[in-house]
């Protein structure tokens, strides 16, 4: 007597997972894809590329910031916080638009944070804050805000007027000060 059913091979058993994973990232892409972005009414900025809604933090896809506390140099040497002084200019951004902050969240990173990108009276802070010259395109996550990069840089605008180093550079640099010392806490109000 012969059995109905056959054992599926090895290969027809991973062609089958691979079919349902590739289903299931095609869904998860249409849910954020088609998801409308969160209105946030109060966000506070806590540096360059992330924000805080309540207790739930958001950073900026696509684009890094120099953290809060990182230096840089002007064209004529001088130091200054550029950490600062990206969370203020992401801060003027919002603020100038008077609108409530849209976001549309598209990943969670391993710090388990919203990924998204979000916008302020019709323009893209993401965006902005590349083009002004306050961050930097994150090319390990994204390639969408490189020819904003280099438009920043050939027009020494933010970051561009001097030199600094790269975010991800500091950060690699100074990973042990950095995970001891306490986050900053958001900006006050001009």
């Amino acid at each position: 007597m012969t059995s109905r059913y056959r054992r599926k091979s090895g290969w027809r058993r991973i062609a089958d997972l691979v079919g349902v994973a590739l289903v299931i990232a095609v869904a998860v892409y249409v849910v954020r894809t088609l998801t409308p972005p969160s209105r946030l009414a109060a966000p506070q900025v806590i540096d360059g590329d992330s924000l805080r809604d309540g207790v739930e933090e958001i950073r900026l896809h696509g684009i890094d910031a120099p953290e809060y506390r990182q230096t840089c140099h002007r064209a004529d040497g001088t130091r200054y916080n550029c950490g600062r002084q990206a969370a203020r200019h992401l801060r003027s951004l919002i603020a100038r638009s008077g609108a409530a902050l849209e976001c549309r969240i598209v990943d969670t990173d391993r710090y388990d944070r919203a990924v998204a990108v979000c916008s302020a009276g019709g323009r893209e802070l993401n965006l902005a804050m590349v083009e002004d010259g306050w961050a930097v395109a994150y090319t390990d996550h994204a390639l969408t805000y490189l020819a904003a990069e280099r438009r920043a840089r050939g027009a020494k605008r933010g970051l561009w007027q001097g030199w600094f180093d790269p975010p991800s550079q500091y950060r690699e640099r100074n990973r042990a000060a950095l995970g001891t010392a306490a986050p900053p806490a958001p900006l006050p109000p001009d």
